[in-house]
């Protein structure tokens, strides 16, 4: 049985992080995180609650290097403010002093998070044509800019440039058309209404699905976004990253093209233990709560 915890949980958080950040074994970062829970006398899960808050309130919601002394809130209000961040961000920076206080209840901060989401259901029906625009607005873009960066800029100069306007589930996308080396140019924008790591996952399925047919397969992105450093963080685990998959993304004011390669996110889910083959579940026979991870074979 977990020993009483004996620290509050930010000045754990800020003891266990570096440790963790740092770590260069052999072992699962998971075994470290479970001896790190063993040694401070908390239940792994919840040890892993509250490095995720330390990792908003640190590094989103207050960059600046707060004291102990200033985080006199539970582990769990930072966890909804995270929520209402996602829905609400303005709304939650406003709370943040008042909650890292002390002076916001649970059942206020739930009752902001139901208002952020009851806001975020009025609105839908326009999201959804905001959402359609986007794509289209991205696709315009991105078809602009592939002609102006040419096909030499996706490895095969020689190759005719066709805007292919039907392929299986593919859709709209640009054929640079050699028999021996053709190659797939898609812009996408990915998903928007779910996270960004699921979002990266049905992206990477689709190319999975047609690589088959092409040498290689660019995905133009959306400029510098969490779903273009999912993607990356994703595909580089798969080994398929700048090996057969690559990504480009428009530069900052939108007049080019420019292949991206930003490992950002990666780092930070090494650092922090994240694992995008991590199940969780409970046992068939006598309900025992299981997780694992799962590995291509």
């Amino acid at each position: 049985m977990a020993r009483k915890p004996r620290q509050h949980w930010y000045e754990l958080y800020r003891s266990i992080a570096p440790r963790i950040a740092g770590y260069e074994g052999s072992a699962s970062i998971y075994e470290v995180i479970r001896k790190e829970a063993e040694r401070a006398g908390y239940d792994e899960r919840i040890l892993k609650r509250i490095l995720n808050a330390g990792v908003f309130l640190t590094d989103v919601l207050a960059p600046e290097n707060l004291s102990e002394e200033v985080v006199k809130c539970g582990y769990t209000h930072i966890e909804i403010l995270e929520r209402l961040y996602k829905l609400d961000a303005p709304l939650a920076i406003k709370l943040r002093d008042k909650v890292l206080a002390n002076v916001v209840t649970l059942k206020q901060l739930n009752s902001d998070l139901a208002s952020a989401r009851d806001k975020g259901g009025q609105v839908v029906a326009s999201a959804r044509s905001s959402a359609r625009q986007r794509i289209n607005d991205h696709r315009r873009l991105s078809l602009n800019l592939i002609a102006q960066a040419g096909a030499g800029f996706f490895g095969n100069p020689d190759a005719e440039m066709v805007l292919v306007h039907r392929f299986r589930s593919l859709g709209q996308f640009i054929l640079l058309n050699d028999p021996d080396r053709p190659i797939a140019v898609i812009p996408r924008i990915g998903d928007s209404s779910l996270k960004p790591a699921k979002a990266a996952d049905l992206l990477l399925q689709l190319a999975i699905a047609h690589k088959i047919y092409f040498d290689r397969i660019w995905l133009i992105l959306p400029e510098d976004s969490e779903l273009a450093q999912e993607v990356v963080a994703q595909a580089v685990d798969m080994k398929i990253f700048e090996n057969w998959l690559f990504l480009a993304i428009p530069n900052e004011d939108r007049t080019a093209l420019e292949q991206y390669q930003n490992r950002g996110r990666l780092l930070e889910k090494k650092m922090f233990g994240e694992d995008d083959h991590r199940w969780d579940g409970v046992s068939m026979v006598d309900g025992r709560e299981l997780f694992g991870s799962l590995k291509p074979v």
